[in-house]
C-alpha cells in the first residue's frame, strides 16, 4: 500500500511540477551550455504513463505468492559532494528492487532500473536471459490495464503477464533450476571451514577455498552450476 500510495502521489504531483516549471519565466530564452543539455537528458523524468503502468505492475507483484518486499531506492545525485541532498533525496520510483523466497526459505533479490528501459542486476551463479519477445524499452508504452491482479498471477502460461511481473517469474524459474546447486553450497558453508569468500557469500560464487587443517594447507573447489553433484 505505501508503494502504490507513492506511485500515486507522484501522478499527482507531476502534472502541476511541470506545468509549473515554465510559468515564473520571463523574457527572451537563452540557449544552453553543453553542460546544461547533458544534465536536461540525464535527469528527465519519467512520462504519467509510466507512473500508471508502474502503478499496475506493482499491484500484480504484489499478489505473488513467494514475494517478500519490493522497495524502491533512493537515487544519489551526480555531484557526491552534496552529501545534504543524497541524504533527504525521497524515494526514486525508477530503481526497483524485488525479494523472494525459494522452496527452502532461502532469500534472493532482483534489481532493475527501469527507466529510460530496464536493465537488470541478479545474484545468480549463471547468466539470467529473458525472453526476446518482453520488451524492455519503453516499457510502459501500450501498458494493457490490469484488471485482476490475482487473476494475472494465477495465468500458469505467463503471457498475459506484465514486463515486471514476468521477470520475476522467470527470476523464480532461475532459482528452481539451481536449487541442487544452492543446497551443496549451504552444505559445504555449514560443515567445512570456509577460508574464501566470506560467508555468508553472494548466490552468484560457485568456488570455496576450503581449509584442510588449521595453519596448514588449503583446497579450492569450484562447482559447475548445470550439475552441482558432479566432480568439482
Amino acid at each position: 500500500r505505501e508503494l502504490q500510495s507513492a506511485v500515486q502521489q507522484q501522478l499527482r504531483k507531476d502534472p502541476a511540477h511541470r506545468s509549473g516549471t515554465d510559468s515564473g519565466m520571463h523574457g527572451k530564452k537563452r540557449k544552453p551550455t553543453e553542460q546544461a543539455t547533458a544534465n536536461i537528458s540525464t535527469t528527465t523524468p519519467p512520462p504519467l504513463k509510466y507512473y500508471s503502468a508502474l502503478a499496475r505492475q506493482l499491484q500484480v507483484l504484489q499478489h505473488m505468492t513467494n514475494v517478500t518486499d519490493i522497495s524502491f531506492h533512493k537515487y544519489l545525485a551526480t555531484d557526491t559532494n552534496d552529501d545534504t541532498n543524497n541524504q533527504n533525496a525521497p524515494a526514486d520510483l525508477t530503481h526497483l528492487s524485488v525479494t523472494c523466497v525459494d522452496g527452502n526459505n532461502r532469500s534472493h533479490t532482483w534489481h532493475a532500473e527501469l527507466h529510460p528501459s530496464i536493465v537488470l542486476t541478479t545474484d545468480l551463479p549463471s547468466e539470467f536471459i529473458l525472453e526476446d519477445k518482453l520488451r524492455l524499452e519503453k516499457w510502459w508504452e501500450n501498458e494493457a490495464e490490469v484488471p485482476n491482479a490475482q487473476r494475472e498471477v494465477n495465468n500458469n502460461s505467463g503471457d498475459s503477464l506484465p514486463v515486471l511481473p514476468r521477470i520475476h517469474q522467470l527470476f523464480e524459474q532461475a532459482l528452481q533450476n539451481h536449487q541442487p546447486l544452492f543446497e551443496e553450497l549451504d552444505d559445504l558453508d555449514s560443515h567445512l571451514w570456509i577460508l574464501e569468500p566470506s560467508l555468508p557469500a553472494r548466490r552468484c560464487s560457485v568456488e570455496r577455498r576450503i581449509a584442510l587443517w588449521e595453519g596448514g594447507a588449503s583446497m579450492v573447489i569450484v562447482l559447475d552450476p548445470d550439475n552441482a553433484r558432479g566432480i568439482p
